[in-house]
C-alpha cells in the first residue's frame, strides 16, 4: 500500500517530463527557431537595402517582391511565415529567444563589416587616389555591399552620362575589394560613342582580394555614356562582402601612375549599325 503514492508520483513526473519536452519543440508546420531567426534577420537587412536603394524599390509592390525573394532563398512560403509568426506570438518565451538571436546575428553582421573596413584601411592607403588635378573618384553609389543567397540582387549597376568635365582619352578605373568570396566576381566597364561604336573591358576573378579594371576611352571619338556592373552570385552557404568601391576618372597622361591590382581582363570594341 505504501508503494502506491510513489507509483502515482512517478507517473505524474513522467507525464510532466513528456509535456515539458513537447513544449520545447516547435510543431512541424512552424519554422524552427534558428532558421526563423536567420530569416527575420535577413528580412531586416532586406528592408535596409530597400531604404538605401529607393530608386530600385520605390513602392510597396517592389518591396513585397523583395520580401518574397528572401522567402524563396530560405525555401519558405508566406503562409509558413504567417503560421510561424502566429505560433511564436502565442509562445512569447520562444518569440523572445528568436529575437534575441536576430539581434545577435545582426550585431555579428555589423561587427564583421566594421572589422573588415578597419582591417583594410591601411592597405587602402597604398591604393588611394589623391583627388587632385584631373584625377577624381566619381563613384555614384554606396561603397559597401553584402552578397548572400538571401539577398535578392546579385548585381551592382551604375551609369554615368556625359558632362562638361569629360575629355577624349579619359581613363576610368574601377576598384573594389572582396572578402570571404568563394565564387567568381565579374566586373565590367563600357563606353558608348556618338558614332554608334562601343569599347568595353571585363574581368572575371575568383576568390577574395582587390580587383581592378581600367577602360581607356578613344582619344578621338566623343563619348556620351560610361556604365558598368559588379556581379557576384554566391553559393548557397556563402556570405561575401565587397568594400571600398571606387570609380576613378584620370586624364590619359596621368593614368600610368595609378596602381592596378590583380587585373586580368579582356578589352573589346565593336561598331554599331
Amino acid at each position: 500500500m505504501n508503494k502506491l503514492p510513489w507509483l502515482i508520483l512517478t507517473v505524474v513526473i513522467g507525464l510532466m517530463a513528456v509535456t515539458l519536452q513537447g513544449c520545447e519543440s516547435t510543431p512541424s508546420e512552424v519554422i524552427e527557431p534558428e532558421k526563423m531567426a536567420r530569416l527575420l534577420a535577413d528580412i531586416h537587412i532586406g528592408e535596409s537595402v530597400a531604404e538605401l536603394e529607393r530608386r530600385s524599390y520605390p513602392d510597396d509592390s517592389t518591396k513585397q517582391a523583395l520580401k518574397q525573394a528572401i522567402y524563396a532563398r530560405h525555401g519558405v512560403t508566406s503562409e509558413q511565415v504567417d503560421t510561424s509568426m502566429k505560433w511564436y506570438g502565442y509562445h512569447l518565451d520562444k518569440y523572445v529567444e528568436v529575437y534575441d538571436r536576430v539581434i545577435e546575428m545582426l550585431e555579428t553582421d555589423i561587427s564583421y563589416a566594421q572589422d573588415v573596413a578597419g582591417a583594410q584601411s591601411e592597405s587602402m592607403s597604398n591604393m588611394r587616389i589623391e583627388l587632385e588635378g584631373d584625377s577624381v573618384d566619381i563613384w555614384p553609389d554606396i561603397r559597401y555591399r553584402r552578397f548572400s543567397p538571401q539577398m535578392p540582387n546579385d548585381n551592382i549597376i551604375f551609369s554615368l552620362n556625359f558632362d562638361r568635365n569629360w575629355e577624349a582619352g579619359d581613363v576610368y578605373i574601377l576598384n573594389a575589394k572582396l572578402f570571404n568570396a568563394l565564387t567568381p566576381t565579374t566586373m565590367s566597364l563600357t563606353v558608348d560613342y556618338q558614332d554608334g561604336t562601343k569599347d568595353y573591358v571585363t574581368l572575371v576573378r575568383p576568390g577574395s582580394g582587390w580587383q581592378s579594371i581600367k577602360l581607356v576611352l578613344d582619344s578621338v571619338k566623343k563619348a556620351y555614356n560610361v556604365y558598368g556592373a559588379i556581379s557576384h552570385t554566391p553559393d548557397p552557404d556563402e556570405v561575401a562582402y565587397i568594400d571600398s568601391i571606387s570609380l576613378v576618372r584620370v586624364r590619359r597622361n596621368e593614368y600610368n601612375r595609378i596602381p592596378l591590382v590583380n587585373q586580368r581582363s579582356a578589352s573589346h570594341s565593336y561598331g554599331g549599325n
